[in-house]
């Protein structure tokens, strides 16, 4: 690049604050290490002036020399002629776009707690869950007098203990008269027949282990109710 004001520039480059000055004009770097190395190197004639202002245009760019070259012959009092760069203030960084604002979608209503029902409804829904509750367990006895449930519910727990005791399909069968049980569409006295029928021995030594430890608890709950209270001995215990 051959600009009009290479022999100005390069006279002016010789005096000791130059590199300083140009190097400031520049970079913004008075001390800037590659600007004052190629002032040297000119200084010194091992570059050209030519080479001297095209390493500096590769580096930092047309304007940027040409604004600094000018700036700095004006602080001299040196002529300017018409260069072939023209003159240009630093390059300032772009300028952001403007951010759209931000549409905030319109918030959804905050969801509601469940409102507790009213008096009759919640007396009508327990109303409800009992009678399926009925329909679930339909037990049944055939011995005339015998309060069903009172026989029923603990033969159930019994046979959720005979699960534990076996395994495979006589378990299955075990789970299978839980239902029947339950269901009503087998009596008590059935499951207790289909026991005995399936397992023999095993089954009479299962049920009455059942009876016997039941009956334990309750003789041990007893004694300690007569030790805390001794006035139970007069309650009717058999």
């Amino acid at each position: 690049m051959k600009v009009s004001t290479e022999k100005d520039i390069c006279r002016v480059c010789q005096e000791p604050e130059f590199a300083s000055r140009f190097a400031e004009k520049i970079t913004g770097d008075p001390n800037n290490n590659l600007v004052h190395s190629l002032v040297e190197r000119a200084n010194r004639k091992e570059i050209s002036n030519e080479r001297f202002f095209g390493e500096l245009i590769e580096t930092f760019g047309e304007d940027k020399v040409a604004y600094a070259t000018l700036e700095v012959l004006r602080g001299k009092g040196t002529s300017t002629p018409s260069p072939t760069l023209q003159q240009a203030p630093p390059a300032q960084p772009p300028t952001p776009p403007a951010q759209p604002p931000v549409l905030q979608s319109p918030q959804s209503p905050a969801p509601q707690p469940p409102q507790p029902p009213a008096p009759a409804q919640a007396e009508e829904e327990e109303e409800e869950e009992k009678e399926e509750e009925k329909e679930k367990k339909k037990w049944r006895s055939e011995k005339k007098g015998t309060c069903a449930a009172c026989v029923a519910s603990p033969l159930l727990g019994m046979l959720l203990v005979f699960e534990d005791w076996f395994l495979d399909e006589d378990r299955k069968f075990i789970q299978e008269l839980e239902k029947q049980l339950e269901h009503g569409t087998k009596s008590v006295e059935d499951v207790f027949t289909d026991i005995f029928l399936r397992f023999g021995q095993a089954g009479v030594d299962g049920l009455n282990r059942i009876v016997r430890d039941i009956n334990v608890t309750i003789d041990e709950a007893k004694a300690r109710a007569l030790k805390e209270k001794p006035e139970l001995a007069e309650l009717t215990w058999d």
